[in-house]
């Protein structure tokens, strides 16, 4: 497969971080894009959700989504390394679909699709979650106010979770009986062993997260 370039981009007069990191993941699309090298269509770094798609999810579909997810993380995929790696890597959904070879060759799984399974999964909190942590050390969550990516747009974050973390997690579970999680009032919109990574592998990742830093910038 063609490899992503990657070409200069500066700051401009005046421009803060937050605009230059968000450019700056843009353009580098862009110019991919040009060239025919991008494997998916560069819309989709500006593309925002829509609720109506989490209707067109059916059962199979979210377990489908979930297993594939589950399985790359569990084999040391490419999301599971560059996350025990950065500590927190994040995606938009047509980076996972391109990703996860599984995904990648299924064309009805289209991005918005995946967007949908997944926003649904962290939204409930339920076994699913639990599983990828109790099974596999890793949390997914989401925020559509990223450092890299315009306002709006979706961003998944796959989290690799120490041991003494998920065991301080589950002590705090135990001890909260109405405190809502944290994850969810972030970033919810509904109410209700071998870790190296190559440069190739960077193709499809935008990782090394300031946390106050993004989560501040949806009011810039």
């Amino acid at each position: 497969e063609p490899k992503l370039v990657v070409q200069p981009v500066y700051p401009r007069p005046g421009e803060s971080d937050i605009d230059f990191s968000r450019r700056f993941t843009l353009e580098i699309a862009q110019f991919n894009a040009q060239r025919g090298i991008l494997q998916f269509d560069v819309s989709e770094f500006t593309r925002l959700p829509l609720k109506a798609t989490e209707y067109l999810v059916t059962p199979a579909i979210l377990n489908k989504v979930y297993n594939c997810l589950y399985n790359e993380l569990s084999k040391n995929g490419l999301m599971a390394r560059i996350a025990r790696l950065a500590i927190e890597s994040q995606f938009i959904a047509a980076q996972i679909k391109n990703s996860i070879l599984e995904l990648k060759q299924n064309s009805i799984l289209t991005p918005m699709l995946i967007e949908a399974v997944l926003t649904i999964i962290i939204d409930r909190e339920d076994k699913y979650c639990q599983k990828l942590k109790d099974e596999l050390g890793f949390e997914i969550f989401y925020t559509d106010c990223s450092k890299f990516h315009q306002n709006g747009v979706r961003v998944f974050k796959i989290r690799h979770l120490s041991p003494s973390s998920i065991e301080q997690m589950k002590n705090r579970k135990n001890h909260s009986t109405s405190t809502t999680p944290m994850r969810k009032r972030m970033y919810s919109k509904k109410e209700d062993d071998d870790n190296d990574v190559s440069q190739d592998d960077l193709d499809n990742i935008t990782f090394g997260v300031d946390e106050e830093k993004e989560n501040n910038s949806c009011n810039d």
